[in-house]
């Protein structure tokens, strides 16, 4: 990944979530770590000169721990921190972020059925989780995890944005 994305990627985050120790931060020891999980856990899209327009990050983790990230029992840096490379069976859905300029234009929809289908190997019926802020992102997940053959799993946290 060109290092200028990244760090586009890692201010966004950082606007966003403000260091909430709670969350996955956005560290070349994170993105190390996302590859050793699954090679394309990562993905992103841009203009055709190299303007950012949006990213997905996802990867492989067990269905135990994915009950214990929906209970509440774990947060979702503590499933990070317990996933390991090898580990299969369901698929965190870590991010999906496309800049305000590019909503609306279907790119969300492409970079999230994107990343599933890499991290799973286009495998059916693996259980998708994940976090969301929005109602509209709730309905793009169930809509992607069902023609993708897969059952999502929401976390929906109780934020206004």
């Amino acid at each position: 990944m060109k290092p200028d994305i990244w760090q586009e990627i890692k201010k966004c985050d950082e606007l966003f979530f403000g260091g909430d120790p709670t969350q996955v931060p956005t560290t070349l020891a994170v993105h190390k770590k996302l590859k050793a999980l699954h090679p394309k856990s990562f993905h992103y899209k841009t203009e055709k000169d190299g303007r950012l327009i949006g990213w997905s990050i996802a990867y492989p983790t067990t269905v135990q721990l994915m009950n214990r990230f929906l209970k509440g029992e774990i947060n979702e840096r503590q499933l990070f921190q317990l996933t390991k490379p090898g580990d299969a069976g369901a698929v965190h859905v870590l991010s999906v972020t496309v800049l305000p300029k590019y909503r609306g234009q279907g790119h969300a929809k492409s970079l999230l059925r994107e990343i599933v289908q890499a991290v799973t190997n286009n495998k059916k019926e693996i259980p998708l989780f994940y976090w969301t802020l929005r109602e509209k992102g709730e309905r793009l997940a169930q809509r992607v995890a069902k023609s993708l053959g897969a059952k999502a799993y929401p976390f929906i946290l109780p934020l206004l944005c």
